[in-house]
């Protein structure tokens, strides 16, 4: 096991806090199962002092990004054009713009629309950045670190703002990033910064928002933070609503290095955090005993990363019969949950004739449920909440 100090605060050594144990990678497809699934320790460790919750660096456990193929054209965000109004607030349309974690140069092309045409994007995927390079977005496919910010300042100069959206939580070592994407930036240049507010995960107890590809859990709090820590200032945090997430959306320029400070929001994160362990063992206990009132087998809403997180974490997966989901890439294959389970579409389950078990774990999608619940009224189903009732309707 690694140790890196907290990011946030400089504490030298973080704390246990939810073993998940060994488990399946999450957003794996396969035609034909593999003999074993790929599998990787799970453990959350928090910062004692500031809170901070981050995975703890275990070996196997870091994700590589270099062969992925998922775009995220479909994951342009509700508010939008509150980021396309910061962006053109600040920069000019000739401004040198640096995406990190540009996957296919989705964002980046719609910046071109308006107006804006002196663009790079850093993508360790060789298949996205290949396909964004093909698009007319010119990207460096590599990570982003202290030499990647040097080979662009070389070639292009200095960025007169770094967009960073759903990055930072991947990060391992996120302080050494953000220095990093400092040394990027030009005197008066701006950093954005988007990523998952955790609160609705530890104050919330939302468990399917623990991602094994997820590094780092920051909220408003640790992400003010980490930026100081980092030599950033004039900090601007807003929490965004996008579906049933919240993200912070987050504003920064560089500035003096300033001494993290600390207020009693510190002592009541670890208060909920300490509650957040045993809530966990609750929801198990919940959703075991919900299978286990009837024999039959259930059908799961949506075969996304939520999903098939919330049967591992409750250790239900043998229980489903398939997970619903209509993306054409992965209908009609299979993932482990841990043990491969198939995915239909959902014209297959509303086909279904004879009653069934369902599991309402379309979390971003109350409209699609309703309209399976629809298709399928009068054939005796049933629904079933994947929380206790104190758990719904969190945002």
């Amino acid at each position: 096991m690694t140790t890196l100090p907290c990011p946030c605060c400089g504490q030298p050594s973080l704390q246990p806090l939810l073993d998940l144990g060994n488990l399946p990678l999450s957003g794996i497809f396969f035609i034909q199962p593999p003999p074993h699934p790929l599998n990787a320790s799970l453990l959350l460790e928090s910062c004692p002092t500031c809170s901070f919750v981050r995975k703890a660096k275990l070996p196997g456990a870091q994700r590589s990004y270099e062969f992925i193929d998922r775009d995220t054209v479909s994951q342009i965000p509700a508010y939008l054009d509150n980021i396309l109004n910061g962006i053109l607030f600040r920069v000019s349309p000739s401004s040198l713009v640096v995406e990190i974690g540009s996957n296919d140069g989705s964002f980046l092309q719609i910046l071109r629309q308006k107006g804006y045409h002196n663009f790079i994007g850093v993508e360790p995927s060789q298949h996205l950045a290949a396909k964004a390079t093909k698009n007319g977005v010119k990207t460096y496919s590599t990570y982003f670190n202290i030499d990647t910010s040097q080979t662009i300042t070389r070639a292009h100069g200095k960025a007169d703002i770094i967009i960073c959206r759903h990055t930072l939580e991947h990060i391992p070592d996120p302080l050494s990033f953000l220095q990093a994407c400092k040394s990027l930036l030009s005197e008066d240049g701006y950093i954005y910064l988007e990523c998952p507010d955790s609160m609705t995960l530890f104050h919330q107890h939302r468990i399917h928002e623990i991602w094994d590809e997820h590094e780092n859990y920051f909220t408003r709090r640790t992400m003010e933070m980490i930026l100081q820590h980092s030599g950033f200032g004039d900090i601007h945090i807003e929490r965004s609503v996008n579906r049933d997430a919240i993200n912070l959306c987050v504003w920064a320029k560089l500035a003096p290095a300033k001494k993290s400070h600390f207020d009693g929001d510190a002592t009541s994160d670890q208060t909920d955090l300490s509650l957040f362990a045993k809530s966990f063992a609750d929801i198990r206990a919940y959703a075991e005993k919900l299978v286990s009132a009837s024999p039959a087998q259930i059908y799961v809403i949506g075969a996304g990363h939520c999903q098939v997180n919330y049967l591992l974490y409750t250790g239900i997966g043998s229980c489903v019969k398939a997970l619903v989901d209509d993306a054409a890439w992965k209908s009609g294959k299979q993932t482990w949950v841990p043990m491969p389970c198939p995915v239909i579409s959902t014209e297959q389950l509303i086909k279904e004739e004879s009653s069934c078990q369902i599991l309402a774990t379309g979390f971003p999608y109350p409209d699609w449920m309703e309209k399976i619940r629809k298709a399928r009224k009068g054939r005796g189903d049933i629904w079933l909440e994947p929380y206790p009732p104190p758990q719904k309707n969190l945002i």
